[in-house]
């Protein structure tokens, strides 16, 4: 009896062992593994099951059925929790998934298939790069919704927040700027309450910004600070070595499918994606319309 007893004891002390050990090692993984590694997932699992073995031998005093129903149990919600970390940490941290059935690496974006759902990286290793979580299996590489910019942070979902009849709130008026292309360089802006304009003064020069890229930051720009803010006549975008100006009045007379996106101070989100967002994927169209605005 003494030596069952002594045998328990031992089985525990190993148990509360193995289930520190399990846990450190897991959270080790988590947090200095990428969760692109080929490894991370796996040995994220590893974790847990060592931890689950600790649990199994901790109740070693119980009938076997009863330990094998708490190990499961314990496994089941451990995994589970795993899982539940991961997906925030792509929702949050805009990483790639630790547990991919199988990946597919496209001209703009990655496709990781996982378990429970699908994840989107669009624009891949850019600095607009962002994550779409497919959890109910709605899009598929040719649907989901893509963008040249940073679609969760200057889409039009997430600027529209800043509509406002009037330019002079200063406050609304920064946000909206920094929500744009461009921001991720750095700028300041002026406010002309007098004449109705923003001037924003980027922290760099043009000629340092792709030739592609800049054109489509300010013909996206442009349109969506005059589609959000009512009464804003001009914006003065300048560059350390040189600037750029448009009027609300030259893009409501030359922008295509303007009065499309903006009747009657009221915003059309899908052909605000439909003829800007999308068209920004022109190269043809920027080039051409950023002639007509802006030289």
């Amino acid at each position: 009896m003494e030596k069952t007893e002594k045998s328990i004891e031992t089985f525990k002390i190993i148990g509360i062992v193995l289930i520190i050990i399990g846990i450190i090692f897991t959270v080790a993984i988590i947090v200095l593994y990428p969760s692109e590694n080929k490894w991370a997932g796996e040995l994220t699992l590893i974790g847990a099951i060592i931890t689950t073995v600790g649990v199994y031998m901790l109740v070693k005093k119980y009938e076997k059925n009863k330990r094998l129903l708490f190990s499961y149990g314990f496994l089941a919600i451990f995994t589970l929790l795993i899982f539940v970390t991961d997906f925030v940490d792509i929702q949050n941290n805009n990483h790639p998934p630790r547990f991919v059935k199988s990946k597919e690496v496209l001209e703009n974006m990655i496709v990781y298939k996982t378990p429970f759902y699908d994840v989107y990286r669009i624009n891949p290793n850019t600095q607009n790069e962002y994550y779409i979580v497919d959890q109910k299996g709605e899009y598929t590489k040719e649907t989901i919704p893509t963008s040249e910019f940073n679609r969760i942070k200057s889409g039009i979902d997430k600027i529209i927040n800043y509509k406002d009849k009037y330019v002079g709130n200063n406050t609304n008026d920064g946000n909206l700027i920094s929500h744009l292309p461009l921001s991720e360089y750095g700028y300041t802006f002026e406010i002309d309450s007098k004449n109705l304009g923003l001037s924003i003064d980027y922290k760099t020069e043009s000629n340092k910004i792709d030739e592609l890229y800049l054109k489509k930051s300010l013909l996206y720009n442009s349109v969506s600070i005059f589609a959000l803010i009512e009464n804003a006549q001009f914006i003065n975008f300048n560059f350390e070595e040189r600037d750029y100006a448009v009027t609300r009045e030259k893009i409501q007379e030359t922008y295509p499918n303007y009065a499309e996106v903006v009747k009657n101070n009221e915003l059309d989100k899908n052909n605000f994606n439909k003829y800007i967002e999308d068209m920004m994927k022109d190269d043809d169209f920027v080039v051409k319309e950023f002639s007509n605005i802006f030289e």
